[in-house]
């Protein structure tokens, strides 16, 4: 979390880290982006957050 000049007053940075993985075999880059998608969009509705 980052709290400081380059963020805008009342506003903090977070970073995460997410990993994608199958069990049984290597994921697709369209199936990772679709899921991703849907994170960022989840986070977005939820949270009121915006990607930077």
């Amino acid at each position: 979390m980052y709290e400081g000049l380059q963020a805008e007053d009342g506003q903090r940075s977070l970073a995460f880290s997410i990993t994608y993985r199958a069990e049984d075999r290597t994921l697709t880059d369209a199936e990772v982006n679709q899921v991703h998608d849907a994170v960022r969009a989840a986070i977005a509705r939820e949270l009121g957050a915006v990607l930077r």
